[in-house]
Order: structure tokens, then sequence, then C-alpha cells
């Protein structure tokens, strides 16, 4: 009888840190599908990822970065550029940054000829001549 009722509470503490594990996935894991024109990929990555945006505006010649975060879904986006680049965006009527910072999207699409880069946490995707499609499979706002 002893022995039955050890084995019940350790099939009990199993399966609860099974469910603890479940839970921790669903809600910190980022599962992304990266499309391109030469395929389809898979990649795992987790909420406190960061991702990267460069690229060099073909009018300004000015460094684009637009940083963002994982959290939720692609968000918290912020632009670092030179002011005349700024201004090329905005006209001048607004701070980009004011405006980018409340922008949550499930997937993000680029294309560029002269090139462009991605980072996600330490994956890279060099885009040039080709489009690229970022798409995260679920955020835990579903759950």
């Amino acid at each position: 009888m002893f022995a039955a009722h050890k084995i019940k509470k350790r099939t009990i503490v199993l399966f609860l840190i099974t469910i603890l594990i479940v839970v921790f996935f669903f809600k910190f894991a980022r599962p992304i599908i990266v499309t391109s024109d030469r395929g389809k990929n898979f990649f795992l990555f987790w909420s406190w990822n960061k991702g990267k945006i460069e690229f060099v505006n073909s009018v300004t010649g000015g460094k684009v970065d637009i940083h963002f975060s994982l959290t939720h879904d692609f968000n918290n986006f912020y632009m670092e550029t030179n002011a005349e680049t700024e201004n090329y965006y905005t006209d001048g009527t607004f701070n980009i940054n004011e405006r980018l910072k409340d922008e949550r999207r499930r997937s993000l699409s680029f294309s560029s000829v002269k090139g462009m880069k991605l980072t996600l946490a330490n994956k890279v995707f060099n885009i040039k001549d080709d489009s690229l499609k970022v798409e995260l499979l679920w955020s835990p706002e579903f759950f």
C-alpha cells in the first residue's frame, strides 16, 4: 500500500512538471516560418529575443535600423537613422518612433533589390533581389 501511494505521488508530480513545461513553451516560444523565393524554413525563437532590419534608404543614402521585440507579436518597433532620412519618411510632420512603438504585427514582409539584412536573435537573413516573409505561428494571446 505504501509503494502504491509513492507511485501516485510521483505520477502527480511528473504530470504537474509536464504541464508547467507545456505552459512555459506556449507562453514563451515564438515559432516562425520564413518564406523566400527559395523556399520555407521553420525556426524557433523565444519571447526575449530581439530583431533588427538594416538597409540603406535609396533616396537619402542614410542607413536605417529598425529594431523590434518578440514579446507578443513582432512589436516595440523603433527606428534609428539620420535626420534627413527620418524627414524623408515623415515629411517632418510626426515622430516616427512614437508611431512605431505601438505597432504589432503577426507577419513582416520584405523585398529588396539593393540589399537588406534581417536579424532574429542570432539568425541573419540577407535579402537581395529577393523577397522574404516572416510569419509568427502563434502568440501567447491565443491561449
